[in-house]
């Protein structure tokens, strides 16, 4: 990491770049030279505009470093934690932003496809598929119905508790509870969490692992997988969430329910 930062600083030091202003007479030099006429932008952009200052030579240098940031990220996985840990965007990134439903789960039809949750399994079938303990809440059982949801690519399990006394009919999901599981950590892989204008959002520990309960407004989110390929679960926006870590898993248990009784139900995962 400070080999990266040390490299940044060189380059901004030494990058070569015209001025604004040479840059604007080189390019109408070249306009004149082809003959063509100028379209109404570049007119614009070359015209004499007093109180119109030249860019500071540091936003062209600052632009250029970005560039080389981008590339990095793009070009070399592994540097990808590194960079996001030095530019601020490690762990949960909150940012508040209007949110409407987009095309994905249909309001009719089977649940799985309501819902977005994959093909309906038994929980051995789940069990057999991924690379990592079914945990199952001891205080609600065994569940109702049981989804692998990209297999190929994510790995997630979706246990489905329908409602029932203490577990009312979610208004987001029209079941009680969403368990949902996959590999994953929140303190090594980036994760944008997209709030409604009246979503509340608070940290938790959950056997002392690091977690967060959303509450209010629906809302969805996007992370890194453990591949560092970008998740988008904006598809499906829920209401009341909790998601934490447990080993090597990171849990998302999404219900109509109160941040202790969530907890509750977290704590009591075997």
């Amino acid at each position: 990491m400070i080999d990266l930062e040390r490299r940044l600083e060189d380059l901004g030091r030494h990058l070569d770049y015209p001025g604004a202003a040479n840059l604007a007479a080189a390019v109408g030099r070249r306009a004149r030279q082809a003959g063509a006429p100028r379209p109404f932008w570049r007119r614009a952009l070359l015209a004499p505009a007093p109180h119109r200052s030249a860019w500071p030579s540091t936003l062209l240098a600052a632009a250029a470093i970005a560039v080389v940031v981008i590339a990095a990220l793009v070009a070399f996985p592994p540097s990808r934690d590194a960079i996001a840990g030095f530019l601020g965007l490690r762990g949960l990134i909150v940012q508040r932003v209007p949110l409407t439903p987009s095309a994905g789960p249909s309001n009719t039809g089977p649940l799985g496809r309501r819902l977005a949750l994959g093909n309906e399994v038994t929980l051995a079938q789940a069990r057999a598929a991924v690379p990592y303990p079914v945990l199952l809440p001891a205080s609600l059982g065994e569940p109702d119905q049981v989804y692998l949801l990209n297999p190929s690519s994510r790995q997630a399990v979706a246990l489905v508790y329908l409602p029932r006394a203490g577990l009312p009919e979610s208004a987001h999901t029209g079941v009680g509870l969403l368990l949902i599981e996959f590999p994953g950590k929140l303190q090594s892989a980036f994760m944008e969490k997209m709030l409604g204008p009246d979503a509340t959002l608070e940290q938790v520990s959950v056997d002392r692992q690091p977690g967060f309960w959303v509450s209010g407004s629906p809302h969805g989110f996007l992370y890194l997988d453990p591949k560092g390929d970008v998740v988008d679960d904006t598809y499906r926006l829920a209401g009341n969430t909790l998601i934490w870590n447990q080993g090597s898993l990171l849990l998302r248990i999404e219900a109509d329910i109160g941040k202790e009784q969530a907890l509750a139900v977290a704590a009591s995962l075997r």
